[in-house]
């Protein structure tokens, strides 16, 4: 029997600091022609005041910025400021090479909002060639 760490390989997607602007904030393109399934891990850590995180899943044929486009269904709830140390799940299964995560702060950013991806490739036999895999703790 094999364990889930010979199973999922997690990927540092977004690094979790502070974010005091809207400008929405895109993942590296990760290829994951070679995995069944992805699951994005959303992190809201230390959310202001009036402020909101959005999450998202994009996905492209190539890993050009101006083609990924937004999945179907690929969204987390919109996350307020009652939502501190919350996590979002976003599961796909990619039917395009390559797929990135999008966090877009809103509201009163000013004020701040620390937040996050990991994303879980499942079902493969390669370690992405994008980003070393990596420790997480939650």
């Amino acid at each position: 029997m094999k364990r889930m760490a010979q199973e999922v390989v997690t990927v540092a997607h977004i690094t979790a600091v502070a974010r005091t602007a809207t400008t929405p904030i895109k993942g590296t393109g990760v290829d994951v022609s070679t995995y069944r399934d992805v699951t994005a891990v959303c992190g809201l850590f230390a959310i202001g005041a009036v402020v909101t995180a959005d999450f998202k899943l994009q996905h492209s044929d190539t890993d050009t910025d101006g083609n990924y486009a937004d999945i179907s269904g690929a969204a987390a709830v919109q996350l307020g400021e009652s939502d501190d140390d919350k996590v979002a799940l976003i599961s796909v299964r990619p039917s395009k090479k390559y797929l990135r995560a999008v966090h877009t702060p809103g509201g009163t950013v000013a004020n701040g909002v620390t937040a996050g991806v990991i994303l879980l490739l499942a079902g493969g036999p390669t370690v992405p060639t994008v980003n070393a895999p990596v420790a997480v703790v939650v």
